[in-house]
């Protein structure tokens, strides 16, 4: 069985996503089998990255928001997914620029058995098949299979971590949901919101980085 290990990290957003979006945002990072997923997740992505000619968007990702879902017990069982952009898939990071999941997202699928969770099919829905800048594959990426009861554990570890203020925006942002869509937020999240509590612009400061090559997200849009 592989290992699972959450991690709660202080605000890391640059400088000028903190001035747009005061307050505390403190993140969601993870190890896998004792390494930091970041670190796994740039090893694979690398060749890809620099067959484009910019090696440094590999791994290139920051942590989730605690403040941006509506819970992790339901989210972390697979049961709030991308929404209609990207249904079945959870998004685990976002974009190291903007903190924003639509800008940059790793996604994976979490599939829950009697015994097990299945962490796999991870994927880059910017480097897609369809993508311009040429499809990254995630094949040789897992799957990771975790010890339900340990990774449970590990899940309610996370949430009696959070902050009150914490639990208190999770609510609200279930309320905000329910309210939009009773009938889809029994389901499944809208990833339109995941990541984006603080209303920001999700590319205003990847663009700027597109203006000088440094990343083509929206040239490599998969739709």
């Amino acid at each position: 069985m592989d290992t699972l290990r959450f991690e709660i990290i202080d605000d890391q957003r640059p400088e000028a996503a903190r001035i747009a979006n005061p307050g505390n945002f403190r993140g969601l990072a993870y190890a896998i089998n004792g390494t930091d997923l970041v670190e796994l997740v740039r090893a694979v992505e690398l060749p890809f990255a620099e067959r484009e000619g910019h090696p440094e968007i590999a791994g290139d990702y920051g942590p989730l928001a605690l403040n941006s879902v509506t819970g992790f017990t339901r989210y972390f069982m697979g049961e709030e997914s991308g929404g209609a952009d990207w249904p079945g898939w959870t998004v685990l990071l976002v974009c190291a620029a903007c903190g924003t999941a639509a800008c940059w997202p790793l996604l994976v699928k979490i599939e829950v058995s009697g015994a097990t969770v299945r962490w796999h099919d991870f994927r880059q829905p910017h480097r897609g098949e369809r993508s311009r800048a040429g499809e990254w594959t995630y094949d040789s990426f897992g799957p990771f299979v975790f010890d339900r009861r340990d990774y449970e554990a590990e899940v309610e570890r996370l949430n009696s971590s959070l902050t009150p203020d914490e639990l208190a925006v999770q609510a609200r942002l279930g309320e905000r949901q329910a309210r939009a869509d009773p009938i889809a937020a029994n389901h499944k999240g809208d990833q339109r919101a995941i990541g984006d509590i603080g209303a920001h612009s999700p590319r205003r400061g990847c663009l700027a980085r597109n203006d000088r090559g440094d990343h083509e997200h929206s040239r490599g849009l998969d739709r």
